[in-house]
């Protein structure tokens, strides 16, 4: 079972970061008002360690109070974040990401994204992969989505969770890490805006095309960002997005 601690304090914090070090691989999450968001503000840091197995941190989950603690007693901990030693284990990580690279100079290295995991390892048929977008689009986008076999709904925490528990971080695939790289730097050059009618586009349940894939100055790169840019921009207008990835 794990036990909570909010690191409200700096001592607290600096028994929380001492702890941490100790690990190779800690599971993190960002929590706040509008999140990753333009006018949003990071609240609650929390980080657990998962890797190795030890009694300083194994069953404790250390709440950091982002609002109450001063940037000295946060340095040590946003250390931990930027440093490409620690395996860092990240849910749905674009918004965390933007919260921190936009609010607090923190970019985030060597994360695996479980919903890439979950991504790379589905063993997903077409027919079940239509099922699962049918759903959320009309009956002309999901005509086009037939066509265009990288466009996937990204799982929910439950199953991610589930896959993580199954795999193990020895058994990922080291492209995991430079795709979940490219994943959640998805707002690294802005932050979404709450309300505007792209916001549905930047932070739908689809997985952004060229993620998974990824050939620096190809053809394919240029298309996928241009339909990436277009796709579910907003209900009324898949059909002019459908006509414009098509031509």
């Amino acid at each position: 079972m794990v036990s909570y601690i909010l690191c409200n304090t700096p001592p607290l914090a600096d028994t929380a970061v001492s702890a941490l070090q100790s690990a190779s691989t800690l599971a993190v999450s960002c929590e706040g008002v509008e999140l990753g968001r333009l006018t949003g503000r990071l609240s609650l840091l929390s980080i657990l360690a998962i890797v190795p197995v030890s009694d300083g941190a194994s069953r404790t989950a250390f709440l950091f109070d982002v609002v109450n603690l001063p940037n000295s007693a946060l340095a040590p901990v946003f250390a931990l974040l930027v440093s490409p030693v620690y395996t860092k284990i990240m849910f749905h990580g674009r918004l965390d990401y933007s919260a921190l690279c936009h609010g607090h100079a923190v970019a985030l290295q060597n994360v695996l994204d479980l919903q890439l995991a979950d991504a790379q390892a589905r063993p997903e048929s077409e027919r079940e992969r239509i099922m699962s977008i049918e759903k959320y689009l009309d009956e002309a986008s999901t005509a086009y989505a037939r066509f265009h076999p990288k466009i996937m709904m990204l799982a929910g925490l439950g199953k991610c969770t589930r896959l993580w528990e199954f795999l193990g971080c020895s058994l990922i695939p080291t492209s995991l890490r430079e795709q979940s790289q490219r994943y959640i730097t998805r707002f690294k050059a802005y932050q979404p805006r709450v309300g505007l009618d792209h916001e549905s586009y930047d932070t739908n349940g689809f997985l952004p095309l060229d993620i998974l894939d990824y050939v620096e100055g190809s053809a394919s790169k240029k298309l996928a960002r241009a339909a990436d840019a277009k796709w579910l921009f907003s209900l009324s207008e898949r059909a002019r997005v459908i006509a414009l990835c098509a031509s």
